[in-house]
């Protein structure tokens, strides 16, 4: 009833009276046991700067002291943060931030209720760091885009922030992201904590960005870009909402041969750092894409230009076209292209559900994600001898699953 109350006042954009609300019950018992639980299931046996770790009832008791409301204003919280390399799917390493213990459980208690308040103001199309919202979804949305579009029209931008986290100015942040009076301070220190590195050397406080690995990061970032690309406008006659980055566009355009003009329609789908952009016009989409970089840039964001893809369909509507987006291909095939063999079992089944009389799409994992299934796979399968069968097909089935 709490989360439904601050969700129904964010909604009704009583901002002030919600925050009041998470004022008076982020030091409740409840919230508190509630966050040292979390924090101990996702992340209890992770050391931090403080060697700090979650085993017992004695180890909550202790956290659950030290979240006093009049005990923790007293004494404050030593915000540190240990930099630890990450293996990526690429061969690559990523740095994450480990925090102390208590600030993990101090970000939780604020999370769980803000989470409430947020919620109501995100743009639909955003599918990262949300409950009930995942990748597939954002993977489906597209799709169902781009089956619904004419393809000598289409054109679909595939665009990433340069280092989404670690880049969005303090400034930015403080003023965007609300949180309550007495929190504050606190939420200050946390976007400037005392960063250790890989080999614990002293790197100085934070200047820019929050540390990936925080628990209130996502949070952080959803609230950016949701505020960088999602501004509404009016309402038009069919209900639906402009984007305002877009508002000096055209709304139609004149297609060749015909004397009627074509309302144009554009969508944007957001997941994590990744942003994709798609317009029926496709002569149009580096307008989109500058349009969207220019937003970015009032956030103190910018676009990562070596990763951006641009597609116009057009010109490969008679040829096999292919893209990338979260672990799956998005394969574009003309009719005439299409055989029997391989993930086409059955060539009449293609015919029956294409999308227009040009060719039709084909959906399934990348090579790149493929062969992460077949790495873990492999391990979970090796455990054969140490494990019972049981264990291993139903770790084995979560895999194929995920």
């Amino acid at each position: 009833m709490l989360l439904l109350q601050i969700c129904s006042l964010s909604e009704q954009r009583k901002f002030q009276e919600s925050l009041d609300l998470i004022d008076l019950y982020s030091f409740s018992p409840l919230i508190r046991c509630i966050a040292i639980n979390k924090v101990k299931m996702n992340s209890g046996l992770t050391l931090g700067r403080d060697f700090c770790v979650i085993k017992s009832n004695s180890d909550k008791l202790k956290l659950y002291k030290q979240t006093n409301k009049l005990t923790f204003f007293r004494y404050g919280s030593n915000c540190e943060v240990q930099r630890v390399e990450l293996p990526k799917k690429n061969g690559r390493m990523k740095l994450i931030g480990i925090s102390n213990m208590l600030d993990r459980v101090l970000q939780t208690q604020l999370c769980i209720l803000l989470d409430a308040f947020y919620e109501p103001q995100y743009d639909g199309n955003i599918f990262s760091y949300r409950k009930g919202r995942n990748p597939l979804q954002a993977i489906a949305l597209l799709r169902r885009v781009i089956d619904s579009t004419d393809k000598e029209e289409l054109g679909v931008g595939l665009l990433d922030v340069k280092k989404s986290f670690d880049s969005v100015p303090h400034n930015v942040i403080i003023k965007n992201f609300l949180v309550p009076d007495s929190w504050k301070n606190i939420f200050q220190r946390w976007l400037k904590p005392r960063l250790y590195g890989v080999k614990g050397e002293n790197l100085g406080a934070a200047q820019c960005g929050v540390p990936q690995g925080s628990v209130i990061g996502p949070m952080i970032w959803n609230v950016i870009i949701n505020n960088a690309l999602f501004k509404l406008k009016n309402v038009n006659l069919e209900g639906k909402y402009f984007l305002e980055i877009f508002n000096s566009l055209p709304s139609s355009y004149q297609k060749p041969n015909l004397k009627s003009r074509s309302k144009i329609y554009r969508s944007l789908i957001v997941y994590a750092d990744d942003i994709v952009v798609t317009t029926n016009n496709s002569k149009e989409l580096e307008t989109l894409v500058g349009c969207v970089g220019k937003a970015l840039n009032v956030y103190g964001l910018v676009l990562d230009l070596k990763k951006m893809q641009l597609i116009e369909y057009a010109k490969a509507i008679t040829k096999k076209l292919r893209f990338d987006y979260l672990g799956y291909t998005f394969l574009y095939l003309p009719n005439n292209k299409i055989r029997r063999g391989g993930i086409i079992t059955y060539k009449e089944s293609i015919f029956k559900r294409k999308e227009n009389l040009l060719g039709s799409h084909l959906l399934y994992p990348s090579s790149q994600a493929f062969q992460s299934i077949k790495a873990e796979l492999k391990s979970e399968i090796s455990k054969l001898s140490r494990l019972s069968v049981f264990l291993v097909i139903k770790k084995v089935n979560s895999i194929l699953r995920s």
